[in-house]
């Protein structure tokens, strides 16, 4: 899966894996470019971990948070997901929207924003 967000020139790569009871992780590097707004440096990250449901169009409502670290280990905050993934009719490929909102270590909004992902099965 490749993730944009927007204002950010870098693309993430993610593994993402869709449970069957709606578990969702996506894992991806542990050390990325900070979000656009923030002006930090990169940043290390955990593994997005969330859930996922199924709508009615062949698509799914999707959300998820990922922990932040500075180098030296000290938390950050979060990036919070939400978005809609459509998957293509053959099964095989997926696409979608998200917005973010990215809370510092004590839990304030500092950016927030929108991208898209891409993605193709590896197995189903």
């Amino acid at each position: 899966m490749q993730l944009s967000f927007e204002g950010r020139d870098t693309v993430e790569q993610a593994i993402g894996v869709f449970a069957s009871d709606g578990g969702l992780v996506l894992h991806s590097p542990p050390v990325v470019p900070a979000l656009p707004e923030t002006g930090d440096e990169a940043v290390f990250t955990s593994d997005t971990v969330g859930s996922w449901q199924t709508m009615v169009d062949a698509g799914c409502d999707v959300e998820g948070v990922r922990l932040l670290a500075a180098e030296d280990g000290i938390a950050m905050g979060a990036v919070y997901f939400r978005g809609t993934v459509t998957i293509e009719a053959d099964g095989i490929g997926l696409e979608g929207t998200f917005t973010y909102d990215q809370s510092s270590g004590t839990g304030q909004t500092v950016a927030s924003g929108t991208g898209t992902l891409i993605g193709t099965a590896i197995s189903r």
